[in-house]
């Protein structure tokens, strides 16, 4: 069983990972789709913190979007937090 478990890790991480490194190569190409959840998540940000400095460019928006997957993909495949990297 952990021999199984180890692998399904592998494939999970693997997409997770490849989406990411699309993110963080060429995040203009998402970013279109990414600007309406942007526009209104970054108001409702700001008002939650005043002072934090939000990025308002949904291609920064891509860029940490896919940052997060490939460190979440990294921590999965390596059996590291594998809870905190599933969230």
């Amino acid at each position: 069983m952990r021999l199984l478990r180890a692998l399904a890790r592998q494939m999970l991480a693997s997409m997770f990972a490849a989406e990411g490194a699309m993110s963080l190569k060429d995040p203009e190409s998402q970013a279109a789709q990414a600007k309406p959840l942007a526009d209104r998540a970054v108001p409702l940000l700001q008002q939650a913190a005043p002072s934090a400095p939000i990025p308002t460019d949904p291609v920064t928006w891509v860029r940490i979007n896919g940052a997060v997957n490939v460190v979440g993909a990294a921590m999965l495949a390596s059996g590291r937090m594998p809870r905190l990297a599933a969230t």
